[in-house]
């Protein structure tokens, strides 16, 4: 007998916002902290006040290896600790939460930081003519090109027109996935 499966019906708004929230937290612990940091960062998402030691036994790094990438975090106020003595031995051990408000803020600030960037790219593009190497090796503003005499500095290929078009919509579209990243946060 065969058994039927189970398919969930989706309206295709929520699995996007997702994927861009995680595409976004990614790109902040790598570019704020470092992309050795994320494997740390996934084992305190969701969870509250994990200790050092469970970190480093389950990641199989060293004590030392797992502070190092705490400390990290700390520095960037992206994780929040208590501290108690333990009984036993004396000495007091951390345990660690991941500050979820401090980054959503960054998520904002950097996307937002990115998003004027490129603002001000696409700006660029469309007042400036560019003139890229038929070899596709390099891309000249027009005075520039006029300097060398049309020809590439690298190859010696002709300089042509570039493409606008396909430039303008590529940073058109980045523009419009950050501006939806944002308002997902």
């Amino acid at each position: 007998m065969k058994t039927k499966k189970k398919i969930r019906k989706s309206t295709g708004i929520k699995k996007p916002i997702a994927r861009e929230q995680k595409f976004n937290f990614e790109v902040l612990i790598g570019e704020i902290v470092g992309e050795d940091i994320i494997p740390v960062v996934d084992m305190l998402k969701n969870k509250q006040n994990v200790s050092e030691f469970k970190l480093a036994e389950k990641l199989k790094l060293t004590i030392n290896e797992v502070r190092n990438k705490i400390y990290r975090l700390q520095e960037h106020n992206l994780v929040v600790s208590i501290r108690k003595k333990d009984k036993e031995k004396g000495w007091y051990i951390y345990y660690w939460t991941l500050n979820t408000k401090e980054i959503k803020s960054l998520i904002v600030s950097l996307a937002n930081k990115k998003l004027s960037d490129l603002k001000k790219q696409l700006e660029r593009e469309q007042e400036t003519n560019f003139l890229e190497c038929s070899n596709k090796c390099m891309r000249l503003k027009f005075e520039d090109a006029l300097d060398y005499e049309f020809r590439c500095p690298e190859c010696g290929g002709l300089m042509i027109e570039e493409k606008k078009n396909i430039r303008l919509e590529n940073i058109k579209k980045q523009i419009k996935l950050l501006e939806g990243q944002i308002v997902a946060v």
